[in-house]
């Protein structure tokens, strides 16, 4: 018997059953897709250091023959070339190197690895050792390209275990999201098949009630919930008769009824509109306790705030005379913390009962509520307290996700500033790097003046060009957007590069109507920016013009405009190339796309087009309401024809 109320019920699950089963596995596969990403994240955390320190091998062993080839005394020789060796072993056996390096012998990293070790210690070291012969630098430097070639098999060992790393974590995340997309699609089906199409029915029935029609029977009775709801439908049906004869008897109980309910409702009403409103504050909340004390008839009720998975409250309001409860133990909370459920309200002692401030498992404190003992706290009464407690519970977790949400956006800027200086200053500091070790060669060998003063000239081309950069990077670090809207933050860029510049530059604004959130608004001023430092610095312009207006298909786009060189001219000036990198990543940043090209008439052409995150969803919004609408419609003449 238990095998076939067993067999039935697999053949035939309940709607709960069908729900919680898509749920568990639409969780799994996530869960699984997570873990896998996570483990990946974790074997090549340290992937790009490793490559990064390889790669300097190569660089440490020419300088090593350098060193070999340079006409120094013995003694100061000798001191260099230690220093080079000394280096060459700290990179080789560095942690950086050696961390992502597999255990396993056969890996091929570790073979690469082992492999320019044994060359290291047992053919180039011992050319370099203090008594070596008098022919050692030269056999040195017969071998050390064949070394550099073992160190590029160690170098592109390890970029190719990355990378593979890489393809596997893309190739799961791939399946999962077939996975999922597979069993939500099969979940939505299932879904409409069996509650759709049913509550239609059932409306399509309850609606013939309304108009008086006593007759009308729901026909859908399978064996699961929304069968036992058309049979207790149509049982209603039977009695209805019977409920009108004791309407008149219950109007009366239902005014009274609607009193406390509208008093209860208002009360509702007023804490979530004070609470939406970000107003979480201690004088907020007393005016909240109080009025639930009147409407309940409970009392003195408290307010415990805590820090999630803290045991110890920080704040602590209460409707009577005293600062807290009487019973209060506090800052030893763990009496009345501990004893309250996860779900639902506890009895701390007799006569306090304790709620959670809890929302989505998270919990933030306790409402407490008093009562007189024996005489036990109503439905209606603590339904109304658990939801006030509930309003309390989101406003502390949206103040709490307000504030993770600030530091989200805080980090990702930080670490924008982070990439503009490697790819602008970093770069033409070691641009100048370079250019200083061909100055200190030169200067070794005596060579003619003319090309020392070359390489000056050089040098102090590439420390303005840092100079001009760092400008740039000090007046971008310090931009915020101190008038209100981005209209005004771009006049007063125009202004600014239209009078470093001394050219004429025109602003075209008509993006007042849509609603930009602040990131989006920081990067599409910082993009402008950039291309009108370039227009400034590289067209040789004589006139400019933004133009910020709405696309095609809700699009925004950002276009700027000058007469001058063009694209061609401007890509050969030394530095475009950084903010144009700088543009794109704002570009990508926003999930837009920049163009860079000329002008039929001359000049070049910057334009940005992206999407807003407002409109995005306003967009995906609108789409999901027309299907539904449509399929909305068929299923219900479908069901109409049927039952004609």
């Amino acid at each position: 018997m238990a095998i076939s109320r067993l067999y039935n019920r697999l053949l035939h699950p309940t709607l709960a059953g069908s729900l919680f089963a898509l749920l568990v596995g639409v969780a799994t596969i996530g869960f699984l897709g997570m873990l896998h990403g996570a483990f990946v994240a974790k074997t090549a955390q340290h992937d790009a250091a490793a490559i990064n320190v390889a790669g300097s091998l190569r660089m440490q062993s020419y300088r090593i023959a350098t060193t070999l080839l340079d006409d120094q005394g013995p003694q100061a020789g000798a001191k260099t070339l230690d220093a080079e060796v000394a280096a060459f072993e700290r990179r080789l056996h560095s942690p950086e190197l050696l961390r992502p390096i597999p255990a396993n012998p056969d890996d091929p990293v570790r073979e690469a690895w082992e492999e320019v070790h044994r060359q290291w210690t047992t053919e180039l070291k011992p050319l370099l050792v203090d008594g070596s012969s008098a022919g050692s630098p030269v056999r040195y430097l017969d071998q050390v390209d064949r070394f550099v070639g073992t160190v590029d098999n160690l170098v592109t060992a390890a970029q190719s275990a990355a990378e593979a790393r890489i393809h596997n974590s893309q190739s799961v995340r791939v399946l999962a999201m077939a996975l999922l997309s597979g069993l939500v699609l099969y979940g939505l089906y299932r879904l409409h098949m069996r509650l759709v199409l049913p509550v239609q029915q059932l409306n399509y029935v309850a609606g013939r009630l309304m108009k008086g029609d006593f007759e009308a029977r729901a026909r859908y009775l399978p064996n699961d919930e929304l069968g036992m709801y058309a049979r207790t439908f149509n049982r209603m049906a039977d009695t209805l008769t019977d409920m009108q004869r004791s309407l008149a008897h219950r109007v009366s109980e239902k005014t009274a009824e609607l009193r406390r309910r509208n008093s209860a409702l208002e009360l509702v009403y007023n804490a979530s509109r004070d609470l939406s409103a970000g107003a979480l504050e201690s004088s907020n909340l007393k005016a909240m306790l109080d009025t639930l004390e009147r409407v309940t008839g409970l009392g003195p009720l408290s307010i415990c705030l805590a820090q999630p998975g803290a045991d110890k409250s920080f704040e602590t309001l209460s409707t009577s005379a005293e600062s807290r409860p009487a019973r209060c133990s506090a800052p030893d909370c763990k009496g009345c913390m501990n004893v309250v459920p996860r779900h639902g309200g506890g009895v701390v002692c007799p006569g306090m009962l304790a709620l959670p401030l809890e929302d989505r498992n998270v919990r933030y404190g306790l409402l407490q509520v008093e009562y007189t003992p024996g005489d036990q706290p109503r439905g209606w009464q603590l339904h109304l307290a658990e939801t006030v407690a509930s309003h309390i519970a989101a406003a502390c977790a949206r103040e709490r996700e307000l504030d993770a949400e600030h530091r989200i956006v805080l980090m990702e800027e930080r670490a924008v500033i982070a990439r503009e200086l490697h790819d602008s200053l970093a770069q033409a500091l070691s641009y100048m790097k370079i250019q200083v070790a061909r100055l200190q060669g030169l200067m070794r060998k005596e060579h003619e003046p003319a090309q020392l003063e070359a390489i000056l000239s050089e040098l102090r081309d590439g420390l303005n060009s840092a100079y001009e950069q760092l400008r740039e990077l000090l007046t971008t670090f310090r931009l915020g957007m101190d008038s209100p809207g981005l209209e005004s933050a771009l006049r007063k860029a125009v202004k600014e590069f239209s009078e470093r510049g001394d050219i004429p530059i025109r602003l075209d604004y008509r993006l007042s109507h849509w609603p930009l959130n602040a990131n989006e608004e920081i990067h599409l001023l910082q993009i402008a920016r950039e291309a009108l430092a370039n227009v400034v610095r590289h067209s040789q312009a004589t006139r400019a013009d933004v133009v910020v207006a709405p696309g095609s298909n809700h699009d925004v786009v950002l276009e700027v405009l000058d007469n001058g060189v063009g694209l061609a001219a401007v890509s050969e000036e030394p530095g475009h190339h950084y903010g144009t990198a700088i543009m794109q990543e704002r570009a990508e940043g926003l999930g837009g796309m920049l163009r860079l090209g000329n002008r039929a008439g001359g000049g070049m052409r910057v334009m940005l087009t992206f999407r807003p995150e407002s409109m995005a969803r306003a967009v995906a919004f609108s789409a999901s309401q027309n299907n539904n609408q449509g399929v909305q419609d068929e299923d219900i003449r479908g069901a109409y024809a049927d039952y004609r």
